[in-house]
């Protein structure tokens, strides 16, 4: 049973594969990609009059209609289009190369402080939603759209037409930051993203490096440091089989269960030891992580596959160009920087 899990990954990312084969093939198109530039407007000259409005029309207390009535000049505004693009997953399959691929486009700003600022997975995050539980309550969403925005990106550095986007992989990985992202953004509606998948093994193993060499485990070998996710997943499928074959197991999704189990062995887990397992195993059962995000943003969400990305990426870029609805940018005169990513010993390798 030492390699259980390995099938048990590879038999997921199958089923994965398939299903979003049928869901997320990018819509046919006479032209694909090639819309013409969208006028997003100027954010940064916006963003001091709408921090003050924000401030001052307080809409807290108005009926439906009012709100309704009084939102259609402020959520027009270019500065709460941003960002348009988001990559939240998954960390060590290759989005930093996918994020700096993106930066080369020149109808792309890359205006973040940082890669992945983790804003909409944080603490503060979290206390956000349990303060604002109104949906109605658009000054609130406001307030913190402004201090996501503010936070995060340098708004002096994306010019009119530009698409924005950040790159944060704990993303797919939070509640918090799904039921932002999706419901509480002031534009929810039309924010798109971006997620990697790897084989699952070979992810494990490039986070479980990826930390080793940061002095984050104690684990002196990668078996060592899988064996207790390994022994829950173990665990829980030997459960999920026995309870299938009692005929105790009533289920519309695949493995939902099993994912339940896992779910609360690692609860259990840290409650035990005062520490969260790191989810070397765990983060590479990606249907369980992405079934919220496709049910929330179908279309609007699009899975790239690491090893195909890797093989060709031009190709891959294209793609993504088609999906964003953007000019379209010939990736084959920078091919030598974005495929550099993935060579051996480059900053964005294993």
């Amino acid at each position: 049973m030492r390699w259980f899990y390995q099938g048990l990954a590879l038999a997921t990312i199958i089923l994965l594969v398939l299903q979003l084969r049928s869901m997320l093939q990018p819509r046919p198109v006479s032209q694909p990609g090639r819309f013409g530039i969208v006028d997003y407007g100027d954010p940064f000259d916006s963003l001091q009059r709408l921090k003050q409005e924000a401030k001052s029309n307080s809409i807290i207390g108005m009926d439906a209609n009012e709100r309704t009535s009084n939102l259609t000049g402020d959520l027009a505004s270019p500065l709460w289009r941003l960002p348009q693009l988001l990559v939240i997953g998954f960390m060590k399959s290759g989005t930093s190369a996918l994020y700096y691929a993106l930066c080369e486009h020149p109808s792309v700003a890359c205006a973040a402080y940082v890669k992945e600022p983790f804003y909409l997975s944080a603490e503060a995050a979290s206390n956000y939603l349990q303060s604002y539980q109104n949906m109605l309550d658009v000054q609130a969403r406001k307030e913190f759209h402004l201090r996501y925005l503010e936070s995060c990106f340098n708004m002096s550095n994306i010019k009119p037409h530009q698409l924005t986007l950040e790159a944060s992989t704990t993303y797919i990985h939070s509640s918090a930051a799904l039921s932002i992202i999706s419901e509480r953004l002031l534009n929810a509606n039309t924010i798109r993203l971006l997620v990697m998948v790897r084989e699952p093994v070979s992810r494990a193993y490039s986070q479980y490096n990826h930390e080793q060499r940061r002095k984050k485990t104690t684990a002196k070998t990668f078996e060592e440091a899988v064996l207790p996710e390994y022994t829950i997943i173990k665990r829980c499928h030997e459960q999920d089989e026995w309870m299938a074959n009692q005929g105790q197991i009533v289920e519309s999704k695949p493995y939902a269960s099993l994912y339940e189990c896992i779910k609360e062995a690692a609860t259990v887990y840290a409650r035990q030891h005062q520490a969260t397992l790191p989810g070397y195993l765990f983060k590479s059962l990606y249907l369980w992580h992405l079934r919220p995000w496709m049910r929330a943003f179908k279309s609007r969400l699009k899975v790239m596959e690491h090893q195909q990305y890797r093989r060709h990426t031009v190709t891959a870029m294209d793609e993504v160009q088609d999906f964003l609805d953007i000019p379209f940018f010939d990736y084959t005169q920078v091919q030598d920087t974005i495929t550099h990513e993935f060579q051996e010993g480059s900053r964005y390798g294993t």
